[in-house]
């Protein structure tokens, strides 16, 4: 999950700081700060939420019968 996000943090300030079209590029400093920080506390925490329950819950559905 954690390199899922990686990836599709790096795609997003990649795309933020240099595909404006018809834009003046903001660098990728800039694109970090504004579309990557604010969000990163609250994955992690979304990560750990999700890496404590899904597990919990693989015990609680029977696996499917084949």
């Amino acid at each position: 999950m954690a390199l899922g996000l990686a990836v599709i943090y790096t795609c997003g300030t990649v795309w933020l700081a240099y595909a404006s079209v018809g834009r003046t590029a903001i660098g990728l400093a800039s694109a970090f700060a504004t579309g990557v920080a604010p969000f990163v506390i609250a994955d992690i925490v979304k990560l750990a939420a999700a890496a404590g329950i899904v597990p919990g819950l693989w015990r609680l559905i029977p696996p499917l019968s084949r």
